[in-house]
């Protein structure tokens, strides 16, 4: 199973995903929950990073 972000452009993420469907419906199932999950990590992660800061102090006024 792999999760690619495809494309990342204003405010929307497209993602990928790859998923064996072989062997038995427990497996299958259990591969389709593993990468719904990692879809949800990579997005949340994306979402994440507008938010990222540069390190600098945060300020309020002249207050640290």
């Amino acid at each position: 199973m792999k999760t690619t972000a495809v494309s990342h452009q204003d405010g929307t993420v497209r993602l990928q995903i790859d998923i064996d469907i072989s062997g038995s419906m427990l497996d299958v199932e259990e591969r389709i929950q593993d990468a719904v999950n990692s879809v949800g990590r990579e997005a949340t992660g994306l979402a994440l990073e507008q938010f990222d800061t540069d390190g600098s102090p945060l300020m309020n006024g002249p207050i640290k």
